[in-house]
This record gives C-alpha cells, structure tokens and sequence, in this order.
C-alpha cells in the first residue's frame, strides 16, 4: 500500500445512562475544517484541512468523503462537539478513525495529534484527556496514549505509509485516576473489546478530565511531531457503535394476508453479504428446537447511513412462528439477531394441507396442515400402487396448525403419496423419496 493509513477507535461506555453514537465525521467536504464544522481553539496559521480520503476494508466510514491533513509545524488546533457529553462515574467512551502517518523524516521524537475532553467553549479547550500520540524511529513507527502530556508508548513497531486499526477505551473515574488503553491492528475489526486482545498502550496513573464532550486535532512542532491524516472518526457509547460491522436496529414481524411479513432496519454495515431468514414452529410455550432457512436477502455492504429490508414468508399453515436474522459476512462470519414471535392463527380460513419439507426428501420429511375447527383427521401414506404404507394421524385434532415427521428410511426411492382427511374434506399430495 502507498500510505500508512491507521484506524483509531477510543470507547466511552456509560453504566447508569445508555448513549449512542454521538459524532460520526468523513470530512465530506473540502477546504479548511474551521469553515466546514470544526472550531478553531488555538492558533492562526497554517490551518487544517482536507486532503484524499482514506480507506479500511471492513470499516463502515471507509473511503467517505475527504481527510484532514494535521500538519506538524504548528500553528492551528481544531475541535468539534459531540452531540451529547459524558460526565458519569464509569463511564465509557470509545471512538474510532482512520490515519495515515505520512511524516516523510526518519525520526520524530514524539508528541500527540489528536485528544478528547472538557471544552469551555467552541475556542476555548484545554481540558483534555486520551491523548493518541506517535513517534519514529529510524522509520519505525509507534503509538502511544496519555492523559497528560507524558505519553505511554508500546513496543510494537509500525511502518509508515500502512493501514491500521487503533482502538483507544477512556473510563471516567472522579474519585481519581481515569485509565485509558490503546490497541493498533493491521487488518480486520474485532467483534467486542474482549476479541482485540492486549492493549497496545496504557495508562493508569494520571488523571484526565471528567467530562467528554469533544474531539480535537492537534499540529505540534517539527521537532517533535509527525505529519498524519485522519478519516472516519466515530464516537459513541460501546463497541458496536464505534467499529463494529452491523448495527440492527428494529426487526419485526407482522401476519398479514396469506403470509408474514418480516421489516427490519440497520444503523450502519460493514462488509455486510447479508440475512438469511430463518423461522421456527412455536408449540404450546415452547418453540420447535430446529430454524429452517425461509429465505435470504442481499446486505448492502459497507455503509453508514440507515438501511431498511423487508422479506415475506409464504407459512405453510397458520400458527405461532418464532423468526430471526442470519447476519452473514463477506467472509462467511455470522451472528444471529433476537428472534421476534408472530401469532399467524388468523391465517386460517378453513382446511390446509401443505406440501411437504423437505421435498424431495432422504429419509425424513415434515407434513403440515391446519384445521379451522376441531375435527377428526386421518393422514396416511401411500406408494405407487395405492397401497398403505402408513399411518401418521387417526384421531381427533383440536383447530390449529400440526407438522408431523415421516421417516421413510424403510421404503425405496420413488414417489409417493399423503392423503389428509378430516371431516367431510380430502386433499392429497404427492412427495418424492431420494435416496
């Protein structure tokens, strides 16, 4: 790759009260960040602004937009508010972005680019905490974090002109010390906190401010500073809201017509292939212990504005179904929503026998039907000549909806056929054995 490009995340979690995502910058615009939303807080020259986006396979702000280019030659400090502050014992912030470490000198001693904090006003900010900073040596690149000035770098070493992930988690603490970690991948977002492993960078002993309520980007000296580019900047109040893939939003299921339909809507997606659909026979209290794949619908990828799906599923027979999502990634990596019920009684408008599942079949196969009133049924199997093979249901049923095993196992390839009787009513369907 020609440039090093670094994603960072910092997490701000709150324990009593529950935020989202409270910023979510891709610099789309161009020209100078204090025309475009950022507020000058110090200095009057050289001023930030934008240069070429950058990229992050997996990352929902990847490729969006423009970049800023921080500078290392002093001179202007920018900043911008988030939509909601962080101000709780506990609390926890986490916030993700993109940079490019494009310092082309060999050695930089160090100093920090970005930070978060308190501030007085739009050009008033001095009270800061999680400091993100970097240095080279000898063309080896490190990260560090702080809460004051002196930085806590780690031992790994880095290249310029090379794509990372850096993850920074903030705790406040206002009875003391407020801790702060930093993690660095080269590729590949973590699911969860636990999943990103060893910090790279920590500290513990300095105290950063008590209120989060804005990010800055900072240009330090040439003595001490490296040249970077920052993209893609997300803070909210977890893990999932900063660099985390698919966030689900609402997923719904409503009978209506001769099937259900199923609406569902996503905050953001990040290498999303998409949903399969699944759905579960309720029995009783109890759901059916096997999910059956119903349907799929095609993810949008990577993107970070609201999306909506929709999928109907055609039920076999009326009755309670339990559905949920397959979330599926471009690389075959999966998690599964909370599964939502639907009463689908009012689907039945008299006598239903459905085509069997799976058909064909090798050696079991499922058969439902439905009742609109209490009946005696009578479901029975039978070969090719006419003859009986066996006899699934013979007594009388409650209205509702029924699925009944066959298992075949002691029969030969071929078709065959299952006759429903009940009452004055008779359907019959063929199914097809392979074996």
């Amino acid at each position: 790759m020609k440039k090093l490009v670094i994603l960072f995340a910092v997490v701000l979690m709150c324990v009593t009260n529950v935020r989202t995502q409270v910023l979510t910058e891709n610099f789309n615009f161009s020209g100078d960040l204090n025309a475009n939303g950022w507020s000058t807080h110090s200095g009057t020259t050289n001023f930030i602004t934008t240069t070429s986006g950058l990229t992050y396979t997996g990352y929902a702000n990847s490729g969006v937009g423009n970049a800023a280019q921080v500078a290392n030659g002093g001179g202007e400090d920018v900043n911008i508010a988030f939509s909601d502050q962080f101000d709780l014992d506990a609390e926890t912030v986490f916030l993700s972005f993109l940079v490019n470490v494009n310092e082309s000198a060999s050695s930089k001693t160090g100093d920090y680019f970005l930070n978060m904090g308190d501030r007085t006003s739009a050009t008033s900010f001095t009270s800061f905490c999680a400091r993100v900073g970097v240095k080279i040596t000898s063309d080896v690149v490190n990260f560090g974090i702080s809460n004051t000035s002196t930085i806590a770098y780690g031992t790994t070493a880095f290249a310029k002109n090379t794509t990372y992930l850096l993850v920074v988690k903030y705790t406040i603490s206002t009875a003391g010390n407020d801790p702060v970690s930093l993690w660095v991948f080269s590729s590949g977002i973590p699911a969860d906190e636990s999943s990103a492993g060893t910090a790279e960078a920590t500290s513990s002993t300095t105290a950063g401010t008590n209120v989060v309520d804005a990010i800055a980007l900072r240009q330090g000296s040439a003595t001490t500073s490296s040249a970077v580019i920052v993209d893609g900047i997300r803070v909210g109040s977890s893990w999932n809201i900063a660099p985390l893939p698919v966030e689900l939003t609402s997923f719904t299921a409503i009978a209506k017509g001769r099937g259900v339909e199923l609406a569902w809507k996503t905050a953001t997606e990040v290498n999303n292939h998409g949903f399969e659909i699944q759905r579960s026979e309720v029995r009783g209290q109890t759901s059916a212990v096997s999910w059956a794949k119903v349907g799929f619908v095609e993810g949008a990828g990577n993107s970070n504005a609201a999306k909506e799906y929709s999928f109907t599923d055609k039920v076999p027979v009326s009755g309670k179904y339990l559905y949920r999502l397959k979330q599926v990634d471009n690389d075959g990596k999966f998690e599964y929503s909370s599964s939502v019920e639907v009463n689908a009684s009012t689907l039945v408008s008299g006598y239903e026998l459905a085509q069997n599942h799976p058909n064909p079949f090798n050696p079991t196969t499922n058969i439902a039907f439905a009742l609109a009133k209490d009946e005696f049924v009578s479901l029975k199997v039978y070969d090719m000549l006419g003859k009986e093979i066996a006899t699934l249901v013979n007594n009388k049923q409650s209205a509702g909806a029924y699925t009944v095993p066959f298992n075949a196992s002691a029969y030969p390839s071929g078709i065959y056929f299952y006759t429903l009787r009940a009452g004055n009513s008779a359907e019959t369907k063929k199914m097809l054995l392979v074996k």
